[in-house]
């Protein structure tokens, strides 16, 4: 008989939940004792569905002093004292903000709520300010030193960031509300607020003199997210009974995961350090495979990022530079509503990670994180340019992918006459960009069966514009545009881009390619290949 295993808590946001229905809990107290032993204002950015709801639920029930929840955990067996607190828990994820009316609105509802289970009466104050004011005081009167916790608190400004009016609106909503910060901090014990980007003008980050924002701190960058240790010490009935469905050993089955949901870094790195111990799963997407017993796109499918594709359109956003940004220190910190630095955004939301930092320079460079993100990503976007329905690139990509592990060129450049030909003719853009920006995404694409894919490869005398490998070969791409496929085949020789893979014990295939800007097209006569 198979063994009976815990509940995976897929989406489960409670804390007490999760206990008393015995749910599996990867235990984090020992990083929430530490805070609040060291601390009391708190800021922490995570991307969606990384664990903030379920870390600040865990907090409520640390300071509404339930410690038999805990019986078992770090935090149980510690000097915490379990005394009671008077607990404000918002999350904007359940209020509603379409409008800066209804925000307004639902944040004075929620005060009322509050106020009601406190017997305080918030009725004479006449605004959202003064209400938080009032209640915060009244509660200390009442009951003591009040903790704050605020979940999402930039939820009503990340839905409409491509909204400027309507963002900026719910902005001087928050802002009145967050104002209210400045003249209650001596009734207050502890403040934990979570959020996706760090706004300015919010009055969250000015009106707290002490508040530390530990979104990047080393010592607490592996408390959401599941690291490999976790995984391997918690989840191995999991990870054994799904190998044993795939009929591969558990050490293959653990390389899957990590290549497809581990790789998030959330904090200043070296190179050795993301090595070892401080990348982390995605926790909703571990989860969801070890449950489905299933490999699938399990987070990206559950937020498609429509806001940041519209967003990398309107800036036209050079995509090959995506896997090697570079955002300085400065930028990681909160910028405006209506000048989102597009990198910085796609780190906060999750789409990029960090995977160097050069502390001369004070330059990050972000990536993708794995391999979900990668390839979702890169459909996403290339299906929003090329205007073409799922189903139907994906039958591109196979072909595709079957053409290079076969060397059938032949067949892979004829397909992709079909594929750039199938685009509607308005929406090419005018320079050699869109065909580069296309071949590169598709590349990306690939997936499984495709070793490595390198764009703008650096050599010791320039950058090899793509390299491709499979398991028996290696392409070395060069492009060129409106000129000829013998030109990209001679920079080639010329400049040996071929040497530094001799070595390999893969057959090397040459390949000089033109796109025809007129015919928006590769033609018959545009590729040259060569087989070393």
């Amino acid at each position: 008989m198979e063994k009976k295993l815990k509940k995976l808590p897929v989406g489960i946001q409670g804390f007490r939940k999760i206990i008393e229905s015995n749910y599996l809990y990867i235990d984090k107290t020992e990083y929430l004792y530490n805070l609040i032993q060291e601390g009391e204002v708190y800021f922490l950015s995570r991307p969606r569905r990384f664990g903030k709801s379920l870390t600040c639920s865990t907090f409520e029930e640390i300071f509404a002093g339930n410690k038999e929840l805990f019986k078992g955990l770090y935090i149980y067996n510690s000097d915490y004292e379990w005394k009671k607190h008077p607990v404000i828990h918002l999350s904007f994820t359940t209020l509603g903000y379409k409008t800066d009316e209804e925000l307004e609105k639902n944040i004075i509802w929620f005060l009322n709520v509050v106020a009601k289970k406190y017997d305080i009466d918030i009725s004479q104050a006449p605004s959202i300010g003064p209400k938080f004011y009032t209640l915060i005081e009244g509660i200390f009167e009442k009951h003591g030193p009040v903790v704050i916790i605020i979940d999402e608190y930039d939820k009503p400004l990340i839905e409409h960031i491509t909204n400027l009016e309507m963002a900026q609106k719910n902005r001087d909503v928050l802002k009145s509300f967050y104002d209210t910060f400045k003249d209650v901090q001596k009734f207050l014990k502890f403040i934990f607020i979570t959020g996706v980007s760090k706004f300015a003008r919010t009055s969250i980050f000015s009106s707290m003199n002490n508040l530390q924002d530990i979104s990047l701190d080393k010592t607490v960058s592996t408390m959401l997210g599941y690291t490999k240790k976790e995984i391997l010490e918690n989840f191995a009935d999991y990870i054994a009974r799904f190998a044993k469905k795939k009929q591969i050993t558990k050490d293959q089955m653990m390389q899957e995961l990590t290549k497809w949901y581990d790789g998030y870094c959330f904090q200043i790195p070296s190179n050795k350090e993301i090595e070892q111990s401080y990348k982390i799963y995605n926790p909703f997407s571990i989860l969801l495979a070890l449950k489905t017993q299933n490999i699938d796109n399990y987070w990206f499918q559950s937020g498609t990022p429509t806001f940041l594709i519209k967003l990398i359109k309107e800036k036209n956003y050079p995509m090959i530079d995506i896997e090697n940004a570079k955002i300085k220190d400065s930028g990681m910190g909160s910028f405006e509503i209506d000048n989102v630095p597009l990198e910085n955004l796609l780190f906060q939301t999750g789409y990029l990670t960090i995977k160097d930092y050069n502390s001369s320079t004070g330059n990050y460079t972000l990536s993708y994180p794995n391999f979900e993100i990668r390839s979702s990503m890169t459909d996403q976007i290339i299906e929003s340019m090329a205007k073409l329905n799922r189903s139907k690139y994906s039958d591109y990509i196979e072909t595709f992918r079957n053409a290079l592990n076969q060397n059938d060129l032949k067949k892979l450049f004829k397909t992709f006459q079909i594929f750039f030909a199938s685009v509607p003719c308005k929406i090419h853009i005018k320079h050699e960009k869109y065909f580069q920006t296309i071949f590169y995404l598709t590349l990306k694409s690939l997936g499984a069966d495709i070793v490595d894919i390198v764009v703008e490869d650096q050599t010791n005398i320039g950058y090899i514009d793509a390299v491709v490998k499979t398991n028996k070969y290696i392409y070395v791409i060069e492009f060129k545009f409106n000129k000829s496929a013998q030109e990209g085949m001679d920079q080639i020789h010329d400049r040996k881009y071929y040497e530094k893979f001799r070595l390999e014990n893969k057959k090397l295939v040459l390949i000089g390619l033109n796109f025809d800007l007129k015919e928006k097209n590769v033609l018959e006569s545009d590729w040259v290949v060569e087989e070393l």
